[in-house]
């Protein structure tokens, strides 16, 4: 019986732990989704980060037009309990030469074939 209770005690506290990591995803990407609408190309990074905070994540790579893109991840969709973050849970905002140029995969992929 003792073992049973310990057993139970040790599944609800993990268990309330991944709620609590599933919660805290949703509340950040629900203000994200909320900051996106904010955001208008043509903005400097700094503008963004005001609105935006700092990025989830990052990369860089040049054009052959000597442009600087410099991508920023934002998530904006939480995760579903048991499930890792993947791309679909972001959404890229691309900037050139530190000017916002536009937000999504779609636009991404563009900018990636110049």
């Amino acid at each position: 019986m003792k073992k049973l209770m310990f057993l139970l005690s040790v599944l609800l506290l993990f268990s309330g732990c991944g709620l609590v990591a599933v919660t805290t995803t949703r509340i950040e990407a629900s203000g994200n989704q909320s900051n996106l609408h904010k955001l208008e190309v043509g903005m400097n990074t700094n503008q963004v980060k005001e609105f935006m905070g700092a990025p989830s994540k990052t990369e860089a790579f040049s054009l052959a037009e000597s442009k600087r893109v410099l991508v920023w991840y934002f998530l904006t969709e939480g995760r579903l309990p048991f499930r890792r973050l993947d791309d679909a849970n972001y959404t890229p905002l691309i900037f050139e030469n530190d000017i916002l140029t536009g937000w999504g995969y779609v636009h991404l992929d563009k900018i990636r074939k110049q």
